[in-house]
């Protein structure tokens, strides 16, 4: 259970920063209740893009930076080129972030006699 609630607390985290991100490239919308929901439908459709792409593996990046291109072209006033390059590079920064956290873990795991093998 533990596990669950951590997960969504990072997925929401990346939520945030995904957005953030994305404010300060591109130019948002006007549409005042559009808006408002902005964090709520990223973290959903993000979530269950990421939950229902887990048996392809490491092809779900496919499908997630299209979700983000897709969703950023009903929020911003982009072009789907534009909005498919910050998707592709956000999510490269993601998936980086994460590697450096992964690694990070195994250091501190060996370090204090957690390892095993």
């Amino acid at each position: 259970m533990t596990f669950w609630v951590l997960t969504f607390i990072a997925e929401m985290l990346e939520v945030k920063g995904t957005l953030y991100f994305f404010d300060t490239f591109m130019e948002k919308r006007d549409g005042g209740y559009r808006n408002r929901y902005r964090f709520f439908v990223y973290c959903g459709v993000l979530y269950l893009v990421a939950v229902t792409g887990a048996w392809i593996g490491m092809l779900k990046c496919i499908p997630i930076i299209l979700v983000m291109s897709f969703l950023n072209l009903a929020y911003y006033e982009v072009s789907f080129r534009q909005s498919f390059l910050f998707s592709i590079i956000n999510y490269t920064m993601l998936v980086l972030i994460d590697y450096v956290t992964f690694c990070w873990e195994e250091v501190q795991s060996k370090k204090n006699g957690f390892y095993r093998h």
